[in-house]
């Protein structure tokens, strides 16, 4: 609850607490638990900038899981979801830092998971789809970008209520289209998120969707 609700400096006491108690307790430090609570301490560190403490917490996370993965037993399904979170908020991590080249192999790992745990067609596998696109379009592969973007949108329109992030992953192919120079296919989209999100009141989307349409607009003009 604390960690929610952004009040880091109590929750790491908490995780902290409950580490110890793992110890007493005489439980493995490659123990699911345990490697769950190193994790959210590990987003604390990265969440207040303490660098060093962050990358060594989701180094430790990475080690024991691939080492489990890779053991004769390996994973069970909650083993696999939490290495593919652990991926994925590495992957943020990296991506605050603008290091994209780091950040975009640990979504792709991630996004193999996801599809594996959960299914090409879940939720998830659109978000990570969407932040795939996100990191390409950073390292100029728009290509990727642009496929990985349509990917996102696809799953998303088959989910029930996932309107909100299917008009935020069209705002995004937008972006991405404006950026490979198909000005009239990212002023159709536009004109979609334009439209969807005036209906349904997503107001940070339809400032950036209006702002971005008059930008292209000019462009076709000049």
């Amino acid at each position: 609850m604390e960690f929610s609700k952004g009040h880091f400096g109590e929750a790491e006491k908490l995780y902290k607490q409950s580490l110890l108690l793992h110890k007493y307790l005489g439980r493995e430090t490659d123990d699911l638990a345990f490697i769950e609570i190193s994790l959210k301490l590990s987003m604390i560190y990265a969440s207040t900038g303490r660098k060093p403490e962050a990358e060594s917490g989701y180094e430790y996370c990475l080690n024991c899981l691939t080492k489990r993965r890779d053991s004769d037993d390996g994973l069970d399904e909650d083993g696999q979801a939490l290495l593919g979170l652990t991926l994925d908020s590495y992957a943020r991590y990296y991506m605050e830092l603008s290091r994209y080249d780091k950040a975009v192999s640990f979504i792709k790992d991630s996004l193999k998971i996801a599809r594996q745990v959960f299914g090409d067609s879940h939720e998830q596998v659109a978000s990570l789809y969407n932040d795939l696109a996100a990191i390409e379009c950073e390292l100029r592969n728009f290509d990727e970008a642009k496929s990985n973007c349509l990917k996102a949108i696809e799953i998303s329109e088959n989910l029930i209520d996932k309107k909100y992030e299917t008009t935020l992953y069209k705002l995004n192919l937008a972006e991405v289209l404006w950026q490979v120079g198909e000005l009239p296919e990212a002023l159709l989209y536009l004109k979609q998120v334009i439209s969807t999100s005036k209906a349904y009141d997503y107001s940070d989307l339809f400032e950036k969707a209006v702002k971005l349409y008059k930008e292209l607009n000019k462009k076709l003009k000049i």
